[in-house]
C-alpha cells in the first residue's frame, strides 16, 4: 500500500493514508515474522507457542479491522456523494461510539465495545457495500473455525479454568485455515483499495 499523494486530498486525509499505509505495513511484516519464525513444527508442539500463536494472529485481523474501517472513513470523506449510502447508525457504530443525552439535554459520545465477529462482519458488510464487492462467504467452513478459534482466544486471555490454556494441534490447524480466509478477503480489499486510491490520485 505505497502512495503517491497529490494537492486534491487534503493534508489531514494525507496523514490518514500514510498512517494506515505504516500500520498496514507493521502487521504484514509480523505476520511474515510469526509465519517464519512461530509455525515450526517445535513450537507448534509447545502450549506456550500455541498460545503465543493465537494471540498473535488475532492481534493481527484486529489490526485489520481496524485498518479497514479507517479505509471507509478516508473513502467517505473524499467520495462525499457515498455518504447517502450509509446510515448515521452506521457511521456511529464505524466509529466504535454510542450517543446519549447527559442530564442536561446535551449529546455526548463515549466507547463502544464490540465483539469479534459483530466488529469483523460489520465492517466488510460495509466495505463490500461502498466498494461495491460481493459479500464474504460467511458459510464458509474456514470463517466458522476463526470464529470458534475467536472464543479460544477469549479463554487463553482470560482463563478460569487451567484446562482452558490448553489448546490442541487441531485448533492451531484450524486457526490456520481460518486465518487464510481472512488473508484472501483482505487481498480482495486492498486491491480494491488501490484501485480506488489511484484513480482518486488521477483526478
Amino acid at each position: 500500500m505505497l502512495f503517491r499523494l497529490n494537492r486534491q486530498i487534503p493534508q489531514s486525509l494525507k496523514n490518514e493514508l500514510l498512517e494506515t499505509s505504516s500500520l498496514f505495513k507493521y502487521t504484514v511484516e509480523e505476520m511474515e515474522r510469526i509465519s517464519r519464525n512461530l509455525l515450526t513444527d517445535n513450537n507448534i508442539n509447545d502450549q506456550f507457542y500455541r498460545r503465543l500463536i493465537i494471540r498473535n494472529i488475532f492481534s493481527i485481523i484486529e489490526t485489520y479491522i481496524h485498518i479497514t474501517k479507517k479505509i471507509i472513513k478516508i473513502f467517505l470523506a473524499v467520495e462525499e456523494s457515498s455518504n447517502n449510502s450509509i446510515s448515521w447508525p452506521e457511521l456511529i457504530i464505524l466509529n466504535e461510539k454510542r450517543a446519549f443525552l447527559d442530564n442536561k439535554g446535551n449529546v455526548k459520545l463515549r466507547d463502544e465495545f464490540q465483539s469479534f465477529e459483530s466488529s469483523l462482519r460489520f465492517t466488510l458488510n460495509l466495505y463490500s457495500q461502498l466498494f461495491k464487492l460481493n459479500k464474504p462467504n460467511y458459510g464458509d467452513k474456514r470463517f466458522q473455525k476463526l470464529i470458534e478459534l475467536s472464543k479460544r482466544r477469549n479463554h487463553i486471555t482470560h482463563p478460569k479454568k487451567r484446562f482452558e490454556l490448553d489448546i490442541s494441534k487441531e485448533e492451531i490447524i484450524d486457526l490456520m485455515s481460518g486465518f487464510y480466509w481472512f488473508m484472501d478477503l483482505n487481498n480482495q480489499i486492498q486491491n480494491s483499495f488501490n484501485s480506488w486510491l489511484r484513480k482518486t490520485l488521477r483526478n
